[in-house]
């Protein structure tokens, strides 16, 4: 997840992070990438082992990320399905 707020989060760093997609709430650890993102990003990727998020990302429109650090921010999931069943089509072949 990226967002041009400052979140606190620096590169190459983990820090535990919660979602929430709706009434459910998710924790995972967010990886910083390393180097410098363009535009002004910052962010990293959400690991967790929790199968029903994958689920909610595709099904829900609007995800909260409370990062550890600072700056909560929503994400527009518009298009996530479709985007996720193209992939795993893509790597069926």
């Amino acid at each position: 997840m990226f967002t041009k707020a400052d979140i606190g989060l620096k590169n190459g760093n983990t820090t535990d992070i919660f979602v929430a997609l709706d009434r459910n709430l998710y924790k995972g650890v967010a990886t910083s990438t390393s180097g410098e993102l363009k535009g002004g990003l910052s962010g990293g990727y959400i690991l967790t082992d929790d199968p029903n998020l994958k689920r909610d990302v595709a099904k829900k429109y609007e995800m909260t990320v409370f990062p550890e650090t600072k700056g909560t921010f929503v994400v527009d999931l518009k298009g996530t399905f479709k985007a996720m069943a193209a992939g795993k089509k893509c790597l069926k072949h």
